[in-house]
């Protein structure tokens, strides 16, 4: 039998963060940085972290991922829809309409910045300036 068994946590010193899309390192960012964007590459999308430790790095997060339509056009717009939300970005000064697929315009106004919607699960067709596209909500 034991007894008395103590525990003592090693000390160690978080430097930073790993981020990995599809499996690919692409972004170490230091301790302090609590956020990271980029225009992600259309189609389905995931992410990894992991922490940076002076001893080493940890095991990945669990997988993070998100589904990001083509760009539209030249004009370099892209969307996503996840959890409830539709974000668009790259959109400022195009005229945007999200609508249902039957009809019902749920967002029209000249994109100021990133624009983001809650919306309840489904398909919407998103306006651009005068090109549109699909966009499925989970």
């Amino acid at each position: 039998m034991i007894d008395d068994v103590t525990y003592e946590a090693a000390a160690r010193e978080l430097i930073g963060y790993n981020i990995y899309r599809n499996d690919e390192l692409i972004a170490t960012v230091d301790a302090n940085t609590l956020t990271y964007s980029e225009s992600a590459p259309a189609g389905q999308t995931s992410y990894k972290i992991t922490a940076l430790y002076t001893e080493g790095e940890s095991a990945p997060c669990e997988k993070i991922t998100t589904t990001s339509v083509a760009t539209i056009g030249s004009i370099g717009v892209n969307m996503n829809a996840k959890n409830g939300m539709i974000s668009i970005e790259g959109a400022e000064g195009y005229e945007v309409s999200i609508a249902t697929l039957d009809g019902k315009v749920i967002f029209h106004e000249t994109a100021k910045a990133t624009i983001t919607l809650p919306v309840a699960k489904g398909l919407y067709i998103v306006t651009v300036g005068k090109t549109s596209t699909k966009l499925l909500a989970d």
